[in-house]
């Protein structure tokens, strides 16, 4: 598409950074990765995100005038460790903490 070859000019010839956009922010020492729980585990997006999960493209992106963060919610640990128990995954505090 047009998009596609503006965008293959504007980072991936040039090698820029790509500014992403950031929907939710988790503190530094969390790693996250969507890549083990779509291939290792085989999850669908829906599981943890809901009707967005059906979704081809990402929602609106809303943040906070004042701060700047997105006002998505953060990931909340406690929520990670009761789906981890639930299918038997590693819920070692290195799992998701670096």
């Amino acid at each position: 598409t047009k998009e596609e070859a503006h965008f293959i000019k504007k980072f991936v010839e040039t090698q820029k950074e790509i500014p992403w956009l950031i929907y939710s922010k988790q503190p530094k020492n969390v790693f996250f990765s969507h890549a083990a729980h779509l291939k290792i585990a085989g999850f669908k997006c829906r599981r943890c995100h809901g009707e967005m999960g059906y979704n081809d493209k990402p929602p609106v992106y809303v943040y906070s005038k004042l701060s700047k963060y997105p006002q998505h919610t953060v990931i909340v640990m406690e929520r990670c460790m009761r789906c981890h128990k639930k299918f038997d995954a590693p819920n070692y505090c290195f799992t998701c903490h670096k």
